[in-house]
């Protein structure tokens, strides 16, 4: 579906709730109890979805390439690999990038690294041209319309010259032998393995409360969740960093949709659609915290319109989606890519109808919520403490002990999530395609400073 005509289809669902309050006008606490046991009762089933990846610890099933699987008989028919960045507005962080790729241990002759600036950031292409570039580097002067990163991404895979294809952000920092590892990977892997999502952690520098909420939620994405939609064969949420694609399987996809603003996560829901399947790289790649509260908004607000887009845009034919995935991915994609945001919407709602109770004890708030559910509404808030306790297991396994007390304090983190869905949600209606940027280079010097992120035991050397 257009991305236009989706967001319109999603005005028009939004409309049609309205008609259905006015219409309900005269029975509207018989409505609102309604509208409440639905959201409870998905908020429930979400609840167990998440809370059974933490309590299945599944056994991985990744791909891991050890260093002496890697002769010289293997880098001999080593393939070529296109390198895509992406880059807007990255003058301050750019050298160190190139820096970064230049020193990956694969074959310069057999890179093919793009450089993909905009015609209007005058001050990165300056930046560029005062760098000495080696052969393997391209540099791409662009005018996308719109100005987002896959429809740079789009140019650069049309002048791809690689069988395989990766994508770098500004601030990247990869391990220096990951193509070199998931260059082999593919090499010998079945072809209906299409992309290898390599982990992202941040650089393990002391920074605000903000960065550590956001670090442990990374260590559980990329270390647990990732890992077990892998493992049980679920649509895989990709990152929009240092996954690794076949590119002929990405000419049949079509690429990227520019309209889209988590790119990433829409192929990721194509792949499986098409019937292709992602796995785990065991290599890292380490990243700038986002520090800066406003910045990390204008971030996550991207990340949740980028959900909601990706929800609506699959959800045109709801038999077609069942037909591609099948039931269990099926039920899985609509509590990632559709409840997930909805949730990030309506938790200020409950949190602050809970507060009115206890401080006030309404008589409006009691007749909402019936006994049984008002039961099921207090398992749920008590069930929270689970993501609290899997916060803390976050820091724990990367031997932060340090951090594990501050998770306490992670509900302020889920209010911020809430403040950018919101924030997400205006612009999904308002402007769509419009690519809210992430200011990179605001921990450029504890960056490096900063080691590199240790590999933890679920991603063997």
């Amino acid at each position: 579906m257009n991305g236009l005509k989706a967001y319109q289809n999603t005005f028009g669902f939004f409309l049609l709730v309205a008609i259905i309050v006015l219409i309900s006008y005269f029975k509207i606490i018989w409505f609102l109890i309604l509208l409440i046991s639905v959201l409870i009762f998905f908020y429930a089933v979400s609840l167990v979805f998440k809370t059974s990846v933490f309590a299945i610890k599944s056994s991985s099933d990744e791909i891991f390439i050890k260093k002496e699987q890697i002769n010289q008989q293997i880098i001999s028919r080593l393939p070529k690999v296109t390198v895509l960045l992406p880059l807007y507005k990255e003058e301050t962080v750019v050298s160190s990038l190139i820096k970064n790729i230049q020193a990956q241990n694969y074959p310069t002759s057999k890179l093919d690294i793009k450089l993909l600036l905009e015609k209007d950031d005058v001050e990165t292409i300056k930046q560029v041209q005062r760098d000495i570039l080696p052969a393997s580097f391209e540099t791409l002067i662009l005018d996308s319309v719109p100005k987002t990163k896959p429809a740079a991404l789009q140019a650069g895979l049309i002048k791809a010259r690689g069988e395989i294809l990766v994508v770098y952000d500004a601030e990247d920092r990869p391990a220096k032998d990951q193509i070199l590892k998931a260059a082999t990977a593919l090499q010998t892997a079945d072809k209906d393995i299409a992309c290898l999502q390599s982990v992202l952690r941040f650089s393990n520098v002391r920074e605000s409360l903000l960065a550590k909420f956001f670090r442990a939620e990374y260590i559980n994405h990329f270390g647990l969740y990732l890992p077990y939609f892998v493992k049980a064969n679920l649509v895989i949420p990709l990152g929009g960093t240092s996954n690794f694609f076949r590119v002929d399987v990405l000419k049949e996809l079509g690429g990227w949709d520019p309209n889209n603003v988590t790119e990433d996560a829409d192929l990721g829901v194509r792949l499986a659609r098409a019937g292709y399947k992602v796995k785990m790289l065991n290599s890292v790649t380490a990243e700038e915290p986002n520090t800066n509260l406003k910045n990390w908004i204008r971030q996550r607000s991207r990340w949740i319109k980028g959900y909601f887009q990706t929800w609506v845009s699959h959800t045109k034919s709801l038999k077609e989606l069942y037909k591609d995935l099948g039931l269990h991915r099926f039920l899985a994609f609509h509590i990632v890519f559709g409840l997930g945001p909805i949730f990030s919407l309506v938790n200020p709602i409950f949190w602050f109808m809970t507060a009115w109770y206890f401080v006030a004890r309404p008589i409006f708030i009691e007749s909402l919520f019936p006994a049984p559910l008002f039961y099921l509404a207090l398992i749920c808030t008590i069930g929270n403490i689970a993501f609290i306790v899997i916060a803390m297991s976050a820091c724990m396994k990367e031997k932060e002990y340090e951090k594990v007390i501050w998770m306490l304090f992670v509900p302020i983190y889920w209010f911020l999530i809430s403040v950018g869905a919101w924030y997400g949600f205006y612009q999904l209606m308002t402007k769509p395609t419009y690519w809210e940027k992430t200011e990179h280079g605001l921990s450029l010097t504890r960056l490096s400073k900063a080691s590199s992120p240790v590999v933890t035991s679920t991603y063997r050397k």
